[in-house]
């Protein structure tokens, strides 16, 4: 049979919507599990990943989050949207939780933007008089979106764009 202590590689693709109760059983079960694991267990850095981690999003993974960096395994979640990672509140620890997302192709290109925030950067001016230049330049250091929102509406099948918070 299987066991989380004799791979290196766990991916998890179920397909909850469709089961109903048993499947909800099943999740509580990974989640308790996983973190037993995580807590007792591990012996080796490893790598998990979750697919269609929407059916996961409880509460419970955001502690299979903080406990996984302390304990070297890495953690993959894979969603199509941010909202179906569950309520507000849960969003946002399971997203801070995590240091690098990878965003394919979005019609809300300001997640993108949100998730990458800002560097800063030099932004040129120049003096106008009458609607002519005066050939006074100036620089100052301003905060830019390190990815713009239209970036992530224009990525091409395959294509995407990895912020790394971290």
């Amino acid at each position: 049979g299987f066991t989380l202590e004799n791979t290196r590689c766990a991916i998890f693709s179920l397909k909850t919507n469709a089961a109903g109760v048993e499947a909800k059983s099943l999740l509580d079960f990974l989640n308790s599990d996983i973190q037993d694991f995580i807590a007792n267990r591990i012996t080796a850095p490893g790598l998990m990943i979750i697919d269609e981690f929407g059916s996961f999003a409880n509460e419970n993974i955001t502690n299979i989050l903080s406990q996984s960096r302390s304990s070297q395994l890495g953690v993959v979640l894979a969603t199509q949207t941010i909202s179906s990672l569950g309520e507000l509140i849960i969003q946002n620890k399971i997203l801070e939780n995590c240091n690098t997302h990878i965003m394919m192709k979005t019609l809300k290109g300001e997640s993108l933007a949100e998730f990458a925030g800002t560097k800063m950067g030099a932004e040129m001016s120049i003096q106008l008089r009458e609607g002519q230049e005066t050939g006074v330049q100036s620089a100052r250091l301003q905060h830019q979106m390190r990815a713009h929102p239209q970036e992530g509406k224009e990525l091409n099948p395959g294509e995407a764009i990895i912020i790394n918070s971290g």
